[in-house]
């Protein structure tokens, strides 16, 4: 039976998407993800660059300082190699 007090509602459902978590690579493998980005998606890299640089991203993705917020990229920049890291968020 279905209380009264909490109908039946329809929620819009979200999608999921399939990305990398920059700070779960190893150095060698961020080594490799950026270049595969400068040589293949220039404008991706460039877009990094712009949002590192910038100090208010920095301090939110500072462990100690900062909410320690996961920086993720979008699976269609990564190469096949580093492909086996993808988290679903």
């Amino acid at each position: 039976m279905i209380d009264s007090r909490f109908p039946p509602q329809q929620f819009k459902a979200s999608s999921y998407s399939p990305v990398i978590i920059l700070s779960h690579l190893t150095e060698e493998d961020k080594e490799s993800l950026w270049e595969h980005l400068k040589d293949n998606h220039s404008q991706k890299a460039r877009g990094l660059v712009s949002t590192m640089s910038d100090p208010f991203v920095k301090m939110l993705i500072d462990k100690e300082k900062g909410i320690g917020a996961l920086l993720t990229i979008e699976m269609k920049y990564v190469p096949d190699h580093l492909k086996k890291y993808q988290h679903i968020l």
